[in-house]
């Protein structure tokens, strides 16, 4: 996947973006990877996807690894760089600085903004949506921890739709974790009940809950409508 080097535009939004998958810098000289879709211009808003990887929290291993899966959206993809766990002080305000930055020189529909991640990223998609729950339209944890890590606060998601992905065979982090985190949600008052869905299927709801039985079949996941993710007024 071909990336090239840019930077940020401190000076406000910038109609002019480089089309495709770059690696960026932020103000403060933090890396990261961003993808802008073909039809971005700058005129309207669009969606924006923030996507944690798994393993070291490398920023191009997420883009390398959900390269086919959003490359058919019109979503602005961006994917941060923990270097390690995303939820030590260091990463998360890393994390916020770059939202903040990316809010602020990109067209962005701030009532469609999402978050997802894979295993450790997506521990922290749950842990940065408790955090900050006003930010986030939707949360998406592939194969994370969730309630089985006590820093993350899924009380606080009552109003952000969340998908729980788990494979039943996974080795590295229990299934029973994403289980226990969908039944957290459940009591934690959620404008939409929670929906239990299979495999085969997209599941609406705060909790949603799907398990394919492998940590492989992930990205296709990261395909899901933004519709889907709106909760009702």
């Amino acid at each position: 996947m071909p990336a090239t080097v840019d930077h940020a535009d401190p000076h406000g939004i910038d109609a002019v973006q480089k089309i495709g998958t770059t690696l960026r810098f932020t103000h403060e000289g933090h890396p990261y990877v961003l993808r802008v879709p073909t039809s971005y211009s700058g005129e309207r808003a669009f969606p924006l996807v923030i996507h944690l990887s798994g393993a070291g929290g490398l920023a191009m291993d997420g883009a390398t690894s959900s390269h086919v899966a959003v490359t058919p959206t019109e979503y602005l993809v961006a994917y941060p760089q923990a270097g390690g766990l995303w939820w030590t002080p260091e990463a998360t305000a890393n994390f916020s600085a770059l939202l903040d930055e990316l809010l602020q020189t990109l067209h962005v529909d701030t009532n469609q903004v999402y978050i997802s991640g894979f295993s450790n990223g997506g521990t922290g998609a749950l842990y940065y949506a408790g955090l900050w729950p006003q930010r986030f339209a939707a949360a998406v944890s592939l194969m994370g921890a969730g309630n089985c890590l006590r820093e993350v606060n899924l009380h606080n998601l009552g109003q952000v739709p969340v998908l729980l992905v788990h494979g039943t065979d996974d080795r590295v982090i229990a299934a029973r974790c994403s289980q226990d985190s969908q039944a957290a949600l459940r009591n934690a008052s959620p404008r939409v009940m929670p929906a239990v869905g299979s495999s085969s299927r997209m599941m609406e709801g705060p909790a949603a809950s799907v398990r394919p039985r492998s940590r492989r079949r992930w990205s296709p996941w990261l395909r899901t409508p933004a519709s889907r993710w709106r909760s009702p007024v």
